[in-house]
Formats: C-alpha cells, structure tokens, sequence
C-alpha cells in the first residue's frame, strides 16, 4: 500500500516508516502536517493515513478533517490521548483504527494488514451469514446457489466490500460505480435490488450519506 505518516516524534517516525518499508509499504512520513499538507497533491493515490493526534500546529483530528477529500482512503490514529473524548472523535471523522501509545510497532503491522486485506481483497471472501462474492469472477453465492448481478451491482457490492465496516458516502460510491456525479435515488434504486438479492440486514443505509457491509 501507498502510506502517508504524520508523527513528529523522531524516533518513532522513522521506526515505523522502517518497519513498513520493509513490509513492501511505500511510505511517504512527515513531522508536522504543513509539510504534508504542502506535498499533498504530489503524492498520488495514497491508502492509508497514520496521524498522531498531538501535532505541532494542526493537531491529528484537524489534519484528517482538512483531508476528508481522501475520504477513500483509510485512516489510523496513533496518540498518547486514552480519554474517551479523543477516542470517540476520532471515529466519529470516520478513522479505521486508533492505537494507544506506547505500543509494540509490531502491533501497528498487524492492524495495517488487516486494512490491507480490505482494501485489497483475495479473490474470495465470505460476509454475512452465507454469502462469499469473488472478485475475480465477479460472482456472488449462497449457500443454496449463485447470485446473478448486473454489472453495477456487482460494481457497487464490490466497493462496499472493500471498505466492510466503514460507511461508503455516496460521492465516493458515484466516483467508484458511475465514474459521474449521477442522482443519488439512482444508487438508492440499485441498492434496493441489490439489497434484494442479500437478507435485508446486510446493508446497512446511513440516511443521505452512504452505506456500509458491517
């Protein structure tokens, strides 16, 4: 994956920019949010975000805010702050994972490969109760049998798999699926037959803003 580091502690900076390096990550850090901020648009297509919170300027919750137009990309917080507040803030922005300093940098491998795996997903991969989708044949299945689907349908399950627990806004559901800034009832009428074809339960709909696979 394509990673962006924010973290103005030396040491661990480059610890953790090492240790990705070494897991094939391509790792762009930074020590304050001004040089990223000023690098931004230079970097490409980026994955996964780790900020710390307590940051020199711009603090961690306020840099993912201002960068909230790479809403598809994933975000990690890494901070000393353990109080709820910080916590339930960081979530409610929308960030995948929150690690609570100190902690083994081993720990934070293990978590970016579980974003990873999301992200980039084996050909198969099973959710709900009895449906796997393979992303190679474009295939959905049941227990009892296969699933037909049309092209955006498949499209659009697709891009709600891989971000499975996160919601999905439409803009990005519009810029995944259409390539166009289409109506909304439009994707509202292609998750309805979608939503038809899985237990009712599976998509979950946050009210004029996305929808989400938990």
């Amino acid at each position: 994956m394509t990673i962006v580091l924010v973290e103005d502690d030396n040491a661990l900076n480059f610890a953790i920019k090492l240790l990705l390096q070494k897991n094939t990550h391509k790792v762009f850090s930074f020590e304050n949010p001004d040089l990223l901020i000023d690098a931004i648009d230079s970097l490409g297509k980026i994955d996964l975000f780790i900020l710390d919170i307590n940051l020199p300027g711009m603090d961690g919750l306020e840099l993912m805010d201002h960068l909230k137009r790479y809403q598809e990309s994933s975000f990690v917080f890494i901070s000393a702050y353990s109080d709820i507040s910080h916590i339930s803030h960081a979530f409610h922005l929308g960030c995948d994972d929150y690690l609570k300093k100190p902690f083994e940098i081993e720990e934070l491998l293990i978590r970016i490969h579980r974003i990873e795996n999301r992200l980039y997903p084996k050909d198969e991969i099973s959710f709900g109760k009895k449906y796997s989708y393979n992303f190679a044949t474009k295939t959905l299945q049941s227990k009892e049998n296969r699933i037909a689907l049309s092209k955006k349908e498949s499209d659009l399950l697709e891009t709600l798999l891989k971000n499975r627990g996160k919601m999905v806004s439409l803009d990005v559901i519009k810029e995944k699926v259409w390539q166009e800034d289409i109506a909304d009832n439009t994707i509202s009428a292609t998750i309805y037959r979608l939503r038809n074809k899985l237990d009712k339960d599976t998509i979950v709909t946050f009210r004029d803003t996305g929808y989400m696979i938990s």
